[in-house]
């Protein structure tokens, strides 16, 4: 669930699919999201050309993400640049273990790597599709990691950024005082 775009690198996603299929021949690809540019033509133009027809689906705009992520069983961002991305938060908070790129500022600040999901070296295609095989292909493995999404995204809960406001607004009061 994103916007479909070069940053966010879904190409880099669709050229590892055929791996994934060859160690999990049932795993489905939903691309959800609208596209900047009409990238979604360039990855078409992909899937085509993989011959992966059969397992990818751009399903558009998302207007109910948390019914997709509560149907999901993993979320795969292997974007080159990112800040806080709500997508990832969004996945945690209903379990769905991450996989994104490390890259400065975002998905190593959400995802903790070997807990809640795995952080790729941006551009390591092939470390991209052993992470998603690695978890698509071991569902203990899947659950542990599903489980730990649920805590680490506890740290972005509504009472948790509530406290951290209040614990700058009593600074303000006593700096101002």
């Amino acid at each position: 669930v994103a916007r479909l775009s070069p940053e966010k690198q879904q190409d880099h996603l669709l050229k590892v699919w055929p791996k994934v299929l060859a160690a999990v021949p049932d795993a489905q690809l939903d691309l959800w999201g609208y596209a900047n540019d009409k990238f979604d033509e360039t990855l078409k133009q992909i899937v085509a050309e993989e011959g992966i027809e059969q397992s990818v689906h751009f399903r558009g705009y998302a207007e109910r993400v948390p019914e997709i992520d509560q149907k999901a069983q993993l979320m795969v961002l292997p974007t080159r640049g990112e800040g806080l991305a709500m997508a990832l938060v969004e996945a945690l908070s209903y379990g769905l273990p991450v996989i994104a790129n490390d890259v400065p500022y975002g998905p190593s600040d959400i995802v903790v790597d070997g807990h809640s999901g795995y952080l790729t070296e941006n551009g390591n295609l092939d470390q991209l599709a052993a992470k998603i095989i690695d978890l698509l292909s071991d569902q203990a493995k899947l659950a542990r990691f599903s489980k730990g999404a649920y805590e680490d995204a506890h740290r972005y809960s509504e009472a948790k950024i509530m406290a951290a406001y209040q614990t700058i607004i009593n600074d303000l009061a006593g700096w101002q005082a």
